[in-house]
């Protein structure tokens, strides 16, 4: 895959690839914390299949995307019309996975007029918003909210230490890493060779630039977004593992609750991962159920 460039008017460079049918429907794909636009590939032969132009964008300082010091979740919206604007495209579809959650909900919020449907899949929510809902997080988020809330710019430690295993230690030390919080579901998951190295790949990419592009976009999510979730004005559809760790489903459960439209799908024995992997075509055909036409 082919990695596109736009200069943006302030600028700065915002990295994209293109999967899926180029001249389908329009729609953005937000990757998850760490991560990279390279996360696109588990959408692409789904994509294809249903007739979706799927672009995703590396956000600022990750992958190949300049960073931006001092942004916020609300900032990126503007990157997002921009590179709306340059594809041609004057309405898209918006998805996101786990950290890509924040920049779905800024466009519902912001642009709703741009947004025919919306997706959230096993997304964060913003600690200040979930409140209780976030008493079943797994205990190495608790410490990562716990130090982006009070010690931002502590954050960096952590993430210098995934960094370096990903570079040193190869798949089996990237798979005892995660184990730490991994459900067993997605410890499952994580027994697939092919699998592994493609969350490597995505993983490695969004530290091509250094720890801090993934340090502030991990900050972004744990922290207020500048709106809440019931200031949300176009429907979002909601898919959530039930055995996942990573994002606790009470996440997904607030969201049902808070975002004034909502459908949520649950699945079981599916953990974080296992919602990528598996769960990719009911998102597609769910799109195709319920796209709702802009609001004027």
């Amino acid at each position: 895959m082919d990695t596109q460039f736009i200069r943006l008017s302030d600028g700065r460079r915002l990295a994209y690839d293109i999967y899926g049918d180029p001249n389908g429907t329009p729609a953005m794909y937000f990757h998850g914390c760490p991560s990279s636009r390279l996360e696109g590939a588990f959408w692409h032969e789904s994509a294809q299949q249903h007739g979706v132009c799927l672009v995703t964008p590396d956000r600022p300082g990750c992958g190949l995307s300049d960073p931006k010091a001092g942004r916020t979740v609300l900032d990126f919206v503007d990157d997002i019309e921009e590179l709306a604007d340059h594809l041609g495209w004057h309405t898209f579809g918006v998805i996101g996975m786990s950290g890509g959650m924040p920049t779905v909900a800024a466009c519902g919020y912001r642009i709703p007029n741009r947004i025919t449907f919306a997706v959230d899949c096993a997304g964060w929510i913003h600690l200040l918003e979930v409140g209780q809902y976030a008493e079943d997080m797994a205990p190495m988020d608790r410490i990562f909210g716990s130090i982006a809330t009070n010690v931002p710019f502590l954050l960096w430690l952590p993430f210098r230490v995934m960094r370096f295993i990903l570079y040193t230690q190869g798949e089996a030390g990237f798979r005892r890493f995660f184990k730490s919080w991994a459900s067993p579901a997605d410890q499952r998951e994580m027994t697939d060779d092919d699998f592994v190295a493609k969350v490597m790949g995505l993983t490695h990419e969004s530290f091509r630039q250094g720890t801090s592009g993934a340090v502030q976009d991990a900050v972004l999510c744990f922290r207020d977004w500048g709106f809440r979730l019931a200031e949300i004005q176009v429907p979002v559809h909601i898919f959530q593992g039930e055995a996942d760790l990573m994002v606790a489903p009470s996440f997904s459960y607030y969201a049902a609750e808070a975002i004034p439209k909502t459908t949520l799908t649950t699945y079981p024995d599916t953990g974080h991962y296992g919602l990528l992997r598996h769960s990719v075509d009911d998102v597609f055909a769910k799109i195709q159920e319920y796209t709702v036409q802009p609001a004027l």
